[in-house]
């Protein structure tokens, strides 16, 4: 049995991606990596200048390959190509209205669209369609195809412990000081729901794993708030830890509460958020600042300097 890191990207590999490498290095004890990237809607993705170095790391494992060939595989429904028309855009605000009105009906006396609802309904973010229905646009939707891809990647390791992890993650702990004992996620912020941004499936927790196949296919639908709510995380027995071992900024009584963007900020307490996160957290998520560019002294300059090579 061994442990593996995972991840995915379309695409150009972002240099500030960097930070998340090289901090996986330096506190990694033994998991090896390997970066998934997918070739189905770009051409061959390229990796810059300053991540070359990953290619010599014995560690890292560099593989292409297509997502909908994988979803094929363990036979998710396709993505629906029909996407970015003027009539799709319609289409997609006529089923949006129809489901707020059975949304309003279900409550009292229509059980006609009972599954729909609470299948692609959530309190705090609304209606979200699955990606086999027609007009959804989302064959092009990169942040949810990331959401199919973790949510099937464990199954081609079935031997080993498999966590995945977003490219826009610092890591601070040491791997050998964290607990890898069971299944766990991220919550989202104070949403009832995950953050999938870190999703650890140990194999002992096969499972786990099937219940959350099995209601992939069920649904259609990838978005964390719906496969992987609170609801369906206590159905599969995924823990959702502290907020603050992974998403500090959402964390209550820390120094930057509510203010993600901090993290690339150099501001007059940023040694004090980073001794904070040095205590309380395994990891950053930085969430999606990928054209960001972060300012000496910030954060992120603290820790790319801690870590570099």
């Amino acid at each position: 049995m061994n442990k593996i890191a995972v991840s995915y990207w379309t695409g150009n590999l972002p240099s500030i991606s960097n930070l998340h490498f090289t901090s996986f290095k330096f506190n990694n004890s033994n998991f090896k990596y390997v970066l998934y990237l997918d070739n189905d809607i770009s051409n061959l993705p390229t990796i810059p200048e300053d991540l070359i170095w990953l290619l010599n790391e014995p560690w890292f494992e560099l593989r292409y390959f297509s997502l909908t060939e994988m979803m094929s595989n363990f036979e998710i429904e396709p993505f629906s190509k029909w996407s970015n028309t003027l009539f799709s855009r319609m289409c997609r605000r006529v089923r949006l209205y129809m489901l707020k009105v059975a949304l309003i009906l279900n409550k009292k006396y229509n059980k006609l669209f009972k599954n729909a609802i609470n299948n692609h309904y959530n309190a705090e973010v609304g209606f979200s369609f699955s990606h086999n229905q027609k007009f959804t646009g989302l064959y092009q939707h990169l942040t949810y195809r990331s959401d199919v891809f973790r949510s099937l990647i464990a199954h081609k390791y079935p031997n080993d412990d498999v966590m995945y992890v977003d490219l826009d993650i610092c890591f601070v702990k040491p791997f050998d000081k964290y607990d890898w004992g069971n299944a766990f996620s991220s919550p989202w912020g104070l949403g009832k729901f995950a953050n999938t941004a870190i999703l650890f499936l140990p194999s002992k927790n096969q499972l786990i794993r099937k219940k959350i196949l099995f209601e992939f296919k069920e649904i259609s639908a990838a978005w964390p708030w719906v496969l992987y709510s609170e609801v369906r995380c206590k159905k599969y027995g995924l823990q959702l830890r502290k907020i603050e071992e992974f998403d500090p900024a959402w964390a209550p009584k820390n120094p930057n509460t509510g203010e993600s963007n901090s993290f690339m900020e150099k501001r007059s307490n940023s040694q004090e958020i980073v001794d904070w996160i040095d205590r309380h957290s395994f990891c950053v998520h930085w969430h999606n600042q990928w054209s960001v560019l972060p300012e000496p002294g910030s954060p992120y300059y603290i820790y790319f300097n801690r870590f570099k090579l």
